[in-house]
């Protein structure tokens, strides 16, 4: 070998290093980038927090973790929300860019619809789109996008897209043509419940209910996901029957109103009422059903706002309607109850129960239930809750429990039996028990408003840093002191200078409701030093009204206009006891 070819062969050899070496370098960057996306994939994220049972743990999901875990909630409440303008425009940009990545699949506008998606809330555009995109001729490309989307997406809102594409182009298809892995991994998402509400929406879609693989989901969820995907399941053994009765009442409190009648007929019900003894737990379960369902009978703007829990919109998703029969359930549910009432707890039930009697009653429902009828449950109601002295007996429970029951207090509330002067020397020597708090600041009404109000705005005055924390008990404290005018100045002077701004504005609205010669000394300098402390906008005006001392109060709660004469210590009907059946009354099917 000359000289010449020495010299070819040696700078061959060093470009093929070079080129194995770029080539080296450049699978580098493509594995680099590939763990990058999978480290951000939320899907995989979901995967990775299943816990031993194979149920999501109910973590924040990384794309915003400083919003808490709903459970659905966020979303199916979204779905209630009207459609403005704007979001008939985005999702008219999303059909557009869309169908423009359909006819030319460029990366370029791949990465467009991708950040358009991620910024859009699929509860609002779900039904626009899917009207939208229901016209079109969709590609079997449109799957490997979902695919790939499906594994890779660090948004969850993509996510909810990925469901609405594949609900399009159908489950069937994708689980006996496309690929049963992908199939498999949309039910395996959807064991976060952020996801559930869009899978149920992509069975609509597919007009497909795989009862198997939901059956998964259902077992594996335990919030809004389980309840919306028990509307798509068969209850056609006794098994299944079994379970839908134990899992009616989810663990997290969660009520679908249109969905009891529902449930009511699928779990075969009156048979289980029929049997001659139920336990504690299965009378509940059933006492809780039926309250479900007279509230469902109800109109809605009459029902109490814990009666009546988000729900999703019936243009978005609903049960199938059934009616049941109220009667024999009633003449059942109240048997059992004869047996069920040997505390002072379980009576919470039964007067719920009466109350949504009369709520029938008034509604004048008589193809539910006939006047006559509706009385005499009442009445057996009443019997059952007035047969002994429930004074006594809440009195005895309340120093016997080393907590303080709230369903005591409940009761007592919707009984209108005053326990008012104990709860105060529980709460002394348990000043922490919110639940004691809250009945307080209800209970200081009446005749004997002035000792009740000195008693315990003196002992929140003891413990003003501490309950200052408490953000809803100074909500209910608050919604006191608007009409109990001049009381609690050194209460609302602290909260006036207080750094949480939302004190500062909650304080102002309650002097604002105060006629201008309430405002002392103490009061003109809290608000001075407030003035000077960071405020919004509306929060600031109100300050600067209150110092110049010419305003006219807000109406008071019952929303009378102020009079210059009026009692000081408020109107004879205290906002308390209207806001007690709200917020201090038992929430229905807790």
């Amino acid at each position: 070998m000359n000289d010449t070819d020495m010299n070819r062969t040696i700078r061959t050899g060093d470009a093929r290093r070079q080129e194995a070496g770029h080539d080296a370098r450049q699978q580098a960057r493509r594995e680099a980038r590939k763990k990058k996306i999978l480290d951000h994939s939320l899907f995989l994220y979901v995967v990775d927090h299943l816990n031993s049972r194979g149920s999501y743990r109910g973590l924040s999901l990384p794309d915003a973790p400083y919003r808490p875990y709903s459970g659905g909630q966020e979303d199916v409440m979204l779905t209630n929300v009207l459609v403005q303008q704007d979001d008939v425009q985005q999702a008219s940009r999303i059909y557009l860019l869309l169908r423009s990545w359909m006819q030319h699949p460029e990366a370029r506008t791949e990465r467009e619809l991708y950040r358009l998606v991620a910024t859009s809330p699929m509860a609002l555009f779900f039904q626009p789109l899917a009207s939208l995109l229901r016209r079109e001729k969709l590609p079997y490309t449109l799957l490997d996008l979902a695919q790939e989307w499906l594994y890779t997406a660090s948004d969850r809102e993509v996510l909810k897209f990925v469901y609405l594409l594949c609900g399009l182009i159908g489950l069937r298809q994708i689980r006996t043509v496309f690929s049963r892995n992908f199939y498999d991994d949309l039910f395996t998402l959807a064991r976060c419940e952020e996801f559930t509400l869009y899978l149920c929406l992509a069975c609509r879609l597919s007009d497909e209910a795989p009862q198997e693989d939901l059956w998964k989901v259902a077992r594996h969820t335990s919030q809004w996901g389980r309840v919306l995907v028990t509307s798509l399941l068969e209850y056609d053994t006794p098994r299944k029957k079994e379970w839908l009765f134990r899992h009616s009442d989810n663990a997290d409190s969660v009520l679908w109103l249109d969905e009891q009648g529902f449930l009511i007929e699928q779990c075969g019900l009156l048979q289980i009422l029929s049997r001659p003894s139920l336990n504690e737990a299965d009378y509940a379960k059933a006492g809780n059903l039926v309250l479900g369902y007279i509230t469902s009978l109800l109109p809605r703007q009459g029902v109490p706002a814990e009666m009546m829990p988000s729900a999703p919109s019936p243009d978005v998703i609903k049960p199938p309607a059934v009616h049941v029969p109220l009667e024999p359930l009633l003449t059942q549910l109240l048997r059992h109850a004869r047996t069920h009432c040997r505390h002072p707890e379980d009576l919470t039930f039964l007067n719920m129960l009466r109350m949504a009697l009369e709520s029938l009653s008034e509604q004048g429902t008589w193809s539910e239930l006939s006047p006559n009828r509706c009385e005499e449950f009442m009445a057996q109601c009443d019997a059952l809750l007035y047969a002994k002295d429930r004074k006594a007996e809440i009195l005895q429970a309340l120093h016997t429990r080393k907590r303080l029951p709230e369903k005591l207090l409940n009761l007592a509330q919707d009984l209108n039996i005053d326990i008012w002067d104990e709860v105060m020397a529980y709460v002394k020597t348990h000043p922490q028990n919110m639940a004691g708090l809250h009945y307080l600041i209800y209970g200081i009404t009446g005749p004997d408003l002035e000792r009740r109000s000195s008693l315990f705005l003196d002992f929140f005055q003891r413990h003003l840093k501490p309950y200052m924390r408490q953000k809803e008990l100074c909500f209910h404290l608050n919604a006191f002191l608007a009409t109990a005018f001049g009381k609690g100045i050194p209460i609302l002077a602290a909260f006036l200078t207080a750094t949480d701004s939302g004190q500062r504005s909650g304080a102002a609205i309650v002097l604002r409701h105060w006629p201008p010669r309430c405002l002392d000394a103490e009061l003109q300098q809290a608000l001075r030093q407030a003035l000077a402390l960071p405020n919004d906008p509306e929060t600031r005006e109100m300050l600067q009204t209150l110092l110049s001392g010419k305003y006219e109060p807000f109406p008071l709660p019952d929303d009378e206009p102020f009079e210059e004469d009026a009692d000081e210590d408020g109107p004879d009907d205290e906002p308390g006891e209207e806001a007690a059946g709200e917020d201090g009354g038992s929430p229905i099917l807790h």
